[in-house]
């Protein structure tokens, strides 16, 4: 078990260095993904280079429709059926892909998180961005923009249940409050 968790560590670094034979056993690995947009396709690119860079057989499992919750979760199902040895994954849900986690830890698959966390705690680790801050950045930039007489910005985010989006939302809204009295954002 130490040495699959290694091997995901370095996967879900998603690293170009090759390092010889690091998978001396058959691992199978499955990133299940939510969506096809660029952003999904270059993490679909890191995962094919990274379990080719290491010898372990990976697969990219998508759901028959992206960013659908029950069929999220259904990719998931597929890949414990199939026997997959851990799951890379991406959620789109914050509560409603927890039960995908947790089903997987069940069943003892080690799960990694990518992008964003789901409300269980039965994952190994996650790779996400710190959207807080990054929706604080986007108000120190949109400060800059419009300068000192400020304005009304609208907000718009992707899934109100995706905790990513949320997070990036009060980051900018709560810097706004801070730091930036003359903007107004609009939700």
């Amino acid at each position: 078990m130490k040495r699959i968790l290694g091997i995901l560590v370095i996967l879900a670094l998603f690293s170009t260095c090759t390092f010889s034979a690091i998978a001396e056993e058959d691992y199978r690995i499955a990133l299940v993904q939510k969506g096809a947009e660029d952003f999904f396709l270059y993490i679909n690119k890191g995962f094919t280079d990274a379990v080719s860079d290491y010898g372990v057989n990976g697969a990219i499992i998508d759901p028959s429709t992206y960013h659908n919750v029950a069929e999220i979760n259904n990719a998931v199902s597929q890949a414990i059926i199939a026997g997959y040895d851990a799951i890379i994954f991406v959620a789109q849900d914050y509560e409603a892909n927890a039960t995908a986690v947790d089903e997987a830890a069940a069943m003892g698959i080690p799960m990694i998180l990518v992008d964003v966390v789901t409300a269980s705690d039965q994952y190994v680790t996650s790779i996400c961005s710190d959207n807080y801050q990054a929706g604080a950045a986007a108000a120190d930039q949109m400060a800059l923009y419009l300068g000192e007489e400020g304005g009304t910005v609208a907000i718009f985010g992707n899934e109100s249940s995706s905790e990513s989006d949320y997070q990036r939302q009060l980051g900018f809204i709560e810097r706004c409050q801070e730091a930036y009295p003359q903007i107004q954002p609009m939700e």
